[in-house]
């Protein structure tokens, strides 16, 4: 029985004593362990506590050095290293290390450790030279061959899709598809399927945990998960759905990142107030955001929200109206699907919020509460009018406002995975900047809304 582990150290910690990562790495028990970005001082640490062989990119690749991103792979004690490199093939050769090695009463296999390129960093091309370059090296390794890596890959679906031959991260999406050229199987996927775990994951987040990606390109603020879900193509109806959606990435973006108590603080100003025992900090700080799921049903809201035990679906609007699916009010569909996943999940609600640029309620929402039905409201503990609310784009704004603090500071905003990092702060700024561009919110330090004439001075 042997076991094989793959971590991304995170080359900004580069402190040793910063992360106890040896006693995590020693409780895993591994037999082999394939790290990426590995920093000098960690690597020398991890050299001195690792009783086993130890192999890392930037001793065996000569243009590198202690200073470089590097990666690493571990060996159990009594492991034996018949051979080792970096594919030299590859962009960044130091990002991609392997060995043949002979584990104790096995026969040899060869182990990788990859750190992909990231296209906001390196650019499009270096990524994609790499994913090819990995691919045709992997597909004429000698097997057995396991690969652990950081793939900085923008999707994972839950059923894996072929590549689109004229897309331009064909490359990317190549290699995790269902054919792929090196012949690797995803492993984790292979443990799901047999814990019968994926029709469940199809359901609830049908593009999978990594659906969206949290990375900007040089300098600005992207559009990400809205480009990533297919949003902001040209065959997007109008140019007022793709504006939509941008802003719903903007600012849902800057509510996952900034505080936990400005998400407080809007959904308090938003949900009825016998809900507002969900909003504990813990909840709050957990809380998970999903960007135009599809519901069962087919319904896709803009975003899922699950605050502790609490589910919510989020609707947002800017100029174009409410749609109809399967013969109901958009929202009363989305409300009725989403309570079918609230069920599966043992989740309340749900609550399905919209937004729009409206200073008064839309006079359509009544029809939407007319057509949830009675058995399914008294069955989820709600009225129709706390099931299906509403609030102006404004209300996100003045909650951002409310919460300012010294916390805002770059490098100070925390979100549930820990710190985050300084530019993030900056986007979230930027993000709100976009409701002060479309005429939503007035921008501090412009003397109020006197000159944003659909805006009241207050709520």
């Amino acid at each position: 029985m042997w076991r094989f582990a793959s971590w991304n150290l995170d080359f900004r910690q580069r402190n040793p004593e910063q992360v106890p990562r040896y006693s995590l790495i020693e409780k895993l028990g591994a037999s082999v362990v394939a790290l990426q970005e590995v920093s000098g001082p960690v690597a020398k640490a991890l050299r001195a506590a690792h009783p086993g062989e130890s192999i890392f990119s930037q001793e065996i690749y000569p243009p590198a050095n202690w200073r470089w991103m590097g990666c690493a792979l571990l060996l159990k004690e009594g492991s034996v290293v018949l051979d080792q490199g970096v594919l030299e093939t590859l962009p960044k050769p130091q990002r991609a290390l392997w060995a043949l090695v002979k584990l104790r009463d096995m026969d040899p296999m060869t182990f990788v450790s990859w750190h992909t390129p990231n296209a906001a960093g390196d650019g499009r091309e270096t990524k994609m030279a790499a994913y090819a370059a990995m691919s045709t090296w992997l597909a004429r390794a000698p097997r057995p061959l396991v690969l652990g890596a950081d793939l900085n890959t923008w999707t994972d679906p839950v059923d894996l899709l072929p590549a689109d031959p004229n897309h331009p991260f064909r490359e990317e999406s190549a290699f995790l598809g269902p054919e792929p050229q090196h012949k690797l199987i995803d492993a984790y996927r292979s443990v799901l399927a047999a814990d019968k775990k994926l029709d469940a994951l199809r359901l609830s987040r049908p593009r999978g945990p990594l659906a969206t990606s949290y990375i900007l390109g040089r300098g600005y603020a992207s559009p990400v998960r809205a480009e990533l879900a297919g949003k902001l193509s040209m065959s997007s109806p109008s140019s007022q759905a793709r504006l939509e959606d941008t802003l719903t990435d903007g600012v849902f973006s800057a509510l996952r990142y900034l505080p936990r108590l400005v998400l407080g603080h809007w959904l308090r100003a938003v949900l009825p107030a016998p809900l507002h025992a969900h909003l504990t900090a813990p909840a709050l700080e957990a809380a998970r955001f999903d960007f135009w799921p599809k519901l069962p049903g087919g319904a896709e809201p803009d975003v899922v929200l699950r605050v502790g035990s609490l589910l919510l679906i989020i609707e947002a609007k800017y100029a174009s109206p409410f749609g109809t699916f399967a013969q109901k009010h958009q929202l009363a569909a989305q409300w009725e699907q989403g309570r079918r996943l609230a069920e599966v999940e043992g989740l309340e609600g749900p609550i399905s919020v919209a937004i729009t640029a409206d200073l008064v309620p839309p006079q359509d929402l009544s029809v939407a509460r007319r057509q949830v039905k009675a058995a399914s409201l008294s069955a989820a503990g709600v009225s129709a009018e706390e099931a299906v609310r509403w609030c102006p784009w404004q209300s996100v704004a003045q909650a951002v406002e409310s919460a300012r603090d010294d916390s805002w500071r770059p490098g100070g905003v925390r979100d549930h995975h820990g710190p985050v990092r300084t530019y993030e702060a900056s986007r979230s700024e930027i993000r709100v900047r976009g409701l002060q561009e479309r005429g939503l919110v007035a921008a501090r330090g412009s003397g109020g809304c006197r000159d944003r004439a659909r805006i009241p001075d207050r709520l």
